[in-house]
């Protein structure tokens, strides 16, 4: 019998027999493809990206014009996986967009406020009053804090900013005492503070751009005297200026040896941008360090025998290993440092966190060497599988014609391996050679900066990031700072920060970067409003320790060098002093709990360190992750480094174009190798160190155009994920369900062209009672091939299999099949097993554009329903 595919109302009604004919053709529908197809249909890609837009104006209806320009500027981009590559550039600009986004915030009467005005304040002969505004925030907080001592501890105080930039030449540094404090600006004018110093061209300095007197299309500023002690970024007329490197971008469009494709060309004789991608096929032969033993020189393994996790087959003890391996981590410990890792990974010690020593150097690969000084050089590579890129300073003594060594660096991954893949080497005076090129010369004073087109141009044009943090506010539990509102402000060139702290958060792959523009540490009801974090080197947010009443909302992230927000929580028990913020005991509180983030909007993360996103989230829970639209990211969108106490919400946001440089990765992607101890239950007397409470992921729309391996990628350990009533385009598959990941539930979903094996990868034998779910969703396949696959090891009768049922597919032929060791579809469902679930080939491009409309909430009515006969 046929399968009929109408549409009731909004009721995609299947009626299709099941029997003999499971596991067979069973009819025809639109779209069938032979036996395999190698895209989705060109008229689903173009109707699936125009929802895209659609559902950006729903959730965030606010935005404006520019706003989408960027956003459907990326959409028709061409690129993209061969089945998943953007095959129709025809998204638009919404017509009824907003033209500005411009809040305007209240001054309350209340509230004692100060002016601050870059340009036409003064802080020797004026009162902060909007007629004698102050010159700096520095001032104002002076004088904020002096009247603080005679009046009420609950008393209200403003910094507010009028238009133009504000250059920090130090962090602005806030105490408990500084509580129930507002940094705004004024009545919707567009500010910024910035890290940079800017160059005073003319007047007494008499500075100029010079011609060098040598290299041609190479012109020299004098900044002797300003208090530069490294130029590690340069701002030309506002725009991101590229330290000397090699090679200047790809040179190749063939692929990688890990199979990847170079982001990032080189375009005609300038040097690749950084939003372009990492922009080197540069391969070479790597020197392997020193492997890592059981028992490494200034090494302690730490083991916590009791109390465990309870659940799960794997990942039931805390361990990490303090020094080591880990002795350039801040602080030097860590779950990869440990004699307990595993998980995706060889046993130890070969799990063992370590980096390569160097690379093999000749004339060929680096044609401008040998270079006169290697001092302040710095390698960027690849991980070998493009799981992360790293940054590591040259051993300049060690090195020589012969070899590159590898100094301090990789930390920014918590993995590490023997050797990389590709490289580029940057910061080193000959090769100067492309335009938009600069070098610092530290020993002149000089930055030296390459135009073809002549000498940059005239004043106020050139900026130098120096500062590393613009506002840090710092309290703990016991005396928190306290309603610290940061509001439409802008934050902007802020200097590198790739080669400083970083710390081995937990049981996930990352490395974390604990310096940003604004940090936030023992705070309750943060708020941070309307804002944009852009041109900034390092990250925008990082919130560490204890927070609670965080919001973040309606503000701009773009074009970062590494995250936009990070959360981290500390934790402590049986650890070395040296080990501070780790432990398995979380019972304190000192994390981020209920933390919200709503309404955010961001681009063009991780343009330096790849292994970034949009948020980081580790030792922290009850977040709301809502209506947040993230895309152009080198990795995915959204990373849980572990699952700490869970009940976690992530609602309506929409994610695209992640993963767009790296592997084995979907733009949501979670952990949880490492248990923690979250809450003490009195009655019973123990910790409740077993189940997390459930994480739930509903109502987002992600879309997987490159290297997503699933859209939800619930990686080793990974339990209790409630995914339903999602829209999930592309990838390779739907419920990730391996290295001992368990309890987690996909139901009801919309999976559309995945391109891998199944929907359902990687079954790992799980308790009774603890397997996964896979239910009511609607999955569409690139080929005719099974959607689930079992190993032997699960037992049907013993229900440590993931419970299948209800589910429709469909593939070019309308055939699949499913193995559950060497059993076939048909035998299951004898057994019982995956009930109601029907086959038909693929449907028409209408029906599945409705079904994704009617979960994003694009279209009333009622659900969508199976009817099967």
């Amino acid at each position: 019998m046929r399968p009929k595919l109408r549409l009731i109302g909004a009721v995609l009604v299947l009626v299709l027999t099941l029997a003999a004919t499971m596991g067979r053709r069973v009819g025809e529908a639109a779209n069938v493809r032979g036996d395999a197809a190698d895209k989705a249909p060109r008229e689903f890609d173009c109707a699936i990206r125009k929802l895209a837009v659609e559902f950006a104006l729903k959730i965030q209806p606010f935005r404006p014009k520019s706003f989408f320009q960027e956003l459907v500027k990326e959409l028709n981009t061409p690129g993209g996986l061969p089945d998943g590559e953007m095959q129709c550039p025809e998204a638009e600009v919404p017509k009824d967009a907003p033209a500005s986004f411009q809040p305007r915030f209240e001054i309350p009467t209340k509230r004692r406020s100060y002016f601050v005005d870059a340009n036409g304040g003064s802080d020797k002969d004026n009162d902060g009053s909007i007629e004698k505004p102050f010159a700096t925030a520095a001032h104002a907080l002076d004088v904020i804090r002096s009247v603080r001592m005679t009046a009420s501890e609950d008393a209200m105080y403003g910094i507010v900013f009028r238009q133009g930039r504000h250059y920090f030449r130090d962090t602005l540094q806030l105490g408990p005492r500084d509580s129930h404090l507002t940094l705004q600006n004024y009545n919707g004018e567009e500010v910024w503070l910035s890290g940079a110093i800017a160059v005073p061209f003319g007047g007494k300095s008499n500075r100029t751009w010079q011609q060098h007197p040598t290299q041609a299309n190479v012109w020299t500023l004098d900044v002797a005297g300003l208090g530069i002690r490294e130029a590690t970024g340069l701002r030309i007329n506002g725009e991101r200026a590229v330290r000397a490197r090699y090679p200047n971008g790809c040179t190749s469009d063939a692929p990688l040896p890990s199979g990847y494709h170079c982001k990032g060309k080189q375009q005609g004789a300038a040097v690749v941008d950084p939003r372009d991608g990492f922009g080197s096929n540069l391969v070479g032969t790597w020197i392997e360090p020193e492997q890592p033993t059981k028992h490494q020189a200034n090494w302690r393994q730490i083991t916590v025998e009791s109390p465990q996790r309870e659940v799960g087959t794997a990942y039931h003890e805390y361990q990490i290993g303090v020094g080591g391996t880990c002795r350039d981590y801040d602080p030097p410990a860590g779950y990869w440092c440990g004699l307990g890792c595993w998980g995706g990974t060889r046993p130890p010690p070969r799990c063992l966190v370590r980096f390569p020593a160097g690379i093999e150097i000749n004339s060929e690969m680096l044609p401008n060497g040998p270079y006169k000084s290697l001092d302040g050089a710095i390698v960027h590579a690849w991980h070998k599988d493009h799981w992360a890129s790293w940054a590591f300073e040259v051993d300049a003594a060690k090195s020589n014609a012969s070899h590159i060594m590898l100094g301090r660096g990789g930390f920014q991954d918590a993995r590490g391996g023997n050797t990389g893949e590709a490289f580029f080497v940057e910061n080193l005076r000959e090769e100067l050679d492309a335009d938009n090129e600069f070098f610092w010369d530290a020993k002149t004073q000089q930055i030296l900066y390459v135009s073809s087109a002549g000498a940059p141009s005239a004043p106020g044009t050139v900026e130098i990031p120096t500062v590393r943090t613009l506002v840090e506010a710092t309290g703990d539990q016991a005396n928190p700072v306290t309603d610290l509102h940061i509001l439409g402000l802008g934050f902007r060139d802020t200097r590198l920060t790739y080669l400083d702290n970083h710390t081995m958060v937990s049981g996930g792959d990352w490395g974390l970067s604990t310096l940003a523009a604004v940090m936030l540490r023992g705070t309750r009801d943060t708020k941070v409003d309307s804002c944009v974090f852009e041109n900034l080197d390092g990250n925008a947010i990082h919130v560490r320790g204890f927070a609670r009443g965080l919001l973040i909302q309606n503000s701009d992230f773009h074009l970062l060098g590494g995250n936009a927000i990070s959360l981290l929580g500390e934790t402590e028990g049986e650890t070395l002093p040296s080990a501070w913020g780790m432990g398995w005991n979380g019972t304190a509180g000192n994390q981020p709990r209920g933390s919200v983030l709503r309404n955010n909007v961001g681009y063009g993360c991780g343009l330096f360190m790849k292994q970034t996103s949009f948020l980081f989230h580790g030792k922290a829970m009850e977040s709301l992750v809502q209506n947040n639209v993230f895309f152009r990211a080198p990795r995915a969108g959204i990373n849980l480094n572990d699952g700490f106490g869970g009940a976690n919400v992530f609602e309506g946001n929409l994610l695209f174009n992640t993963v767009k440089e790296t592997g084995d990765h979907g733009p949501f992607n979670a952990w949880d190798r490492q248990p923690f101890a979250h809450s003490f239950d009195a009655a019973t007397g123990r910790y409740v160190f077993s189940k997390k409470a459930a994480d739930e992921l509903r109502g987002n729309f992600m879309l997987g155009s490159y290297y997503s391996q699933e859209a939800v990628d619930t990686d080793d350990g990974s339990q209790g994920f409630n995914t339903h009533h999602n829209v999930f385009v592309y990838a390779e598959n739907g419920l990730k369900t391996d290295f001992f990941g368990h309890s987690n539930s996909h139901h009801d979903n919309l999976y559309a062209y995945l391109r891998g094996k199944g929907a359902v990868a990687g079954q790992d034998v799980t308790q009774a009672g603890e397997q996964d779910q896979f239910l009511g969703n609607t999955v569409i396949m690139l080929r005719d091939d099974a959607y689930v696959e079992f190993p032997c090891g699960c037992k049907l009768e013993e229900n440590t299999c993931t419970r299948l049922g209800n589910n429709r597919i469909f593939t070019p032929q309308g055939t699949t099949s499913a193995q559950a060791c060497g059993m076939s579809m048909p035998d299951l469902v004898r057994l019982g097993y995956d009930s109601g679930t029907a086959y038909a080939s693929w449907p028409a491009v209408s029906a599945v554009i409705d079904q994704a409309r009617q979960l994003l909430g694009l279209d009333d009515g009622p659900s969508i329903e199976l009817a099967i006969k």
